[in-house]
């Protein structure tokens, strides 16, 4: 029984690493690829072509079981005033119960600028050939990305990518 306890508990962490970060070379420069998400009421989307340019976006896919998407997001929340002119959304893929309790165990609703999006068609995940969480796009005022981070990273290298 522990055997099978800790290969299911492998299995689920191996989509989560915290490697150094890796960049996305010919993909710097473009703009936001226009898709749907869901938002966390279950019922309203968000378009990616309706978000305003002028600010900087930083996506954070995740998932609710990750210890390193947990401690990233623990770094982002501890420095949110540093983000306060960026507009983070939080994509993920995880059970919509999963996602309602990882919100209120963050308190993500005290966050004007984080939004909890459900990525129900997988696109981002495709679009970004995204192989394990953390995951997170910077993309400046422009709407054209920056940088893409795989794996846990200092909240400094996300910082330094904002436009602010």
């Amino acid at each position: 029984m522990k055997l099978l306890t800790v290969l299911i508990l492998m299995i689920g962490l191996s989509g989560c690493f915290a490697k150094e970060r890796t960049t996305t070379g010919e993909w710097v420069g473009t703009k936001m690829p226009a898709f749907n998400l869901l938002l966390s009421d279950s019922t309203t989307y968000l378009s990616t072509q309706n978000i305003p340019a002028g600010k900087p976006v930083l996506f954070f896919y995740f998932a609710t079981y990750c210890p390193y998407c947990r401690a990233q997001l623990e770094d982002i929340i501890k420095d949110i005033n540093k983000f306060k002119d960026t507009h983070i959304y939080m994509v993920t893929n995880s059970p919509y119960s999963e996602v309602k309790d990882y919100m209120k165990e963050f308190k993500l609703d005290k966050y004007p600028n984080i939004t909890m999006n459900l990525d129900y068609k997988n696109f981002f995940i495709d679009s970004f050939k995204v192989k394990g969480v953390p995951f997170m796009a910077v993309y400046n005022g422009d709407k054209k990305l920056q940088e893409t981070f795989s794996g846990k990273v200092p909240t400094s290298d996300l910082l330094s990518n904002l436009d602010n």
